[in-house]
């Protein structure tokens, strides 16, 4: 037989009595607390009473864990100062061990929590119910985890997951972060987060000392905990880490050709697009080609980008303009015509011309002299290059 080693607690060994102080700790840390179903409030504006509906929730009272199942409406009494529903339970082993549904002004620490009653009036009645603050499992609560190392060391760990950008899955083991360098004074926050190029653990350690210190810039980070150290600080304990793991968002992917992050705000943008005011859509006109030659009717361009070309006839009588455009060169498609203007002193045309197609200007009719050919692209990088 195996030895004791490590001081063992088993729940249950093999013929030993099922009493309930083994059974009733037989999930704590294992099972996530909290109402797994029902448990909603149904209520009457201004009458002070609530309803409960059944519900199944896993509670605890510190030692002892149990699951617990209401089959029944329960109707309780809120007031202005006990605005919240509560669940709470104490095993003290008798046959009455069954949880408490009640109305309490603070929830205690293991209390589970249905929802926060809101009052108006004078005097005050039931207006409102929110479920805010309610206690869900979080079933997901070792993926990513940043939890203390157990040793006393300004480092924290981290438990394994799994992380998806835009191509490819990426595996990250149970591991330990770098060393934490505290601050000179006060206070700060530093952010856990995973590199989503490389998925790598990474520390920022970008925030400001303070008495009330303020995290960093969460951009472009998927940020695992929020970690606050003071300058005297030998160890990271569970109460200078903050969870705010998201586990269905992660930062989107950019390539920077037409959408970039924003390094002031932090938010996306596209190229020529002040924060997320629209300054200016389109590039600057320009009736030059890449190279700085003046852009010709009857040659063949390729666009580097969305734009319009604009194209007008100014002497001369009896004209009109073609426009073709398309993925083929020489294009052959014709997108724009107005051969309706045959008989008018100006033939003019506006086309849109797509990224990496190419486009060209015919004049068609009697004595076409000259013509002006304008080009503007969507974004400020686009030209037009002469085959």
């Amino acid at each position: 037989m195996p030895a004791n080693i490590g001081n063992q607690i088993v729940s249950i060994i093999y013929f030993a009595p099922g009493q309930s102080s083994i059974v009733n700790r037989r999930h704590k840390s294992i099972r996530m607390l909290g109402i797994y179903s029902g448990g909603y409030v149904s209520f009457t504006p201004g009458i002070n009473n609530v309803n409960i509906s059944p519900l199944v929730c896993e509670i605890t009272d510190g030692t002892h864990q149990v699951r617990v199942q209401t089959t029944s409406t329960v109707n309780i009494a809120v007031t202005s100062v006990n605005l919240y529903v509560i669940l709470r339970w104490t095993y003290t082993g008798a046959t009455s061990d069954y949880m408490e549904i009640l109305a309490v002004s603070t929830p205690a620490t293991n209390d589970v929590i249905i929802g926060k009653c809101s009052f108006s009036g004078s005097p005050p009645t039931l207006q409102g119910f929110g479920y805010g603050e309610r206690s869900t499992p979080n079933t997901q609560d070792l993926f990513l985890k940043v939890e203390p190392t157990g040793e006393t060391e300004l480092r924290v760990r981290i438990r394994a997951g799994r992380i998806q950008t835009a191509s490819a899955d990426i595996d990250i083991v149970d591991q330990k972060s770098d060393l934490f360098t505290l601050p000179s004074a006060n206070s700060k926050v530093y952010l856990v987060y995973i590199d989503m190029s490389t998925g790598a653990i990474a520390i920022d350690s970008s925030g400001t000392e303070a008495a009330n210190p303020v995290p960093p810039n969460y951009k472009g980070k998927l940020v695992l905990a929020e970690v606050t150290l003071s300058s005297t600080d030998t160890n990271i304990t569970k109460d200078k880490i903050k969870d705010v793991r998201g586990f269905i968002s992660r930062p989107i992917d950019v390539d920077n050709s037409t959408i970039e992050f924003d390094s002031t705000t932090g938010k996306l943008k596209v190229k020529g697009i002040s924060g997320s005011q629209i300054s200016s859509l389109f590039g600057s006109w320009m009736d030059k080609d890449s190279l700085g030659n003046s852009i010709e009717c009857n040659s063949i361009y390729k666009a580097t980008s969305d734009g319009f070309v604009s194209v007008y006839t100014n002497q001369g009588t009896h004209r009109g303009v073609i426009v073709k455009t398309d993925s083929s060169n020489p294009p052959s498609i014709i997108r724009r015509n107005n051969l309706n203007s045959w008989y008018l002193a100006i033939a003019d045309s506006f086309c849109i011309i797509r990224k990496n197609d190419y486009v060209k200007i015919e004049l068609v009719g009697y004595a076409p002299i000259s013509a002006t050919v304008y080009w503007i692209p969507v974004g400020n990088d686009g030209k037009l290059v002469k085959q």
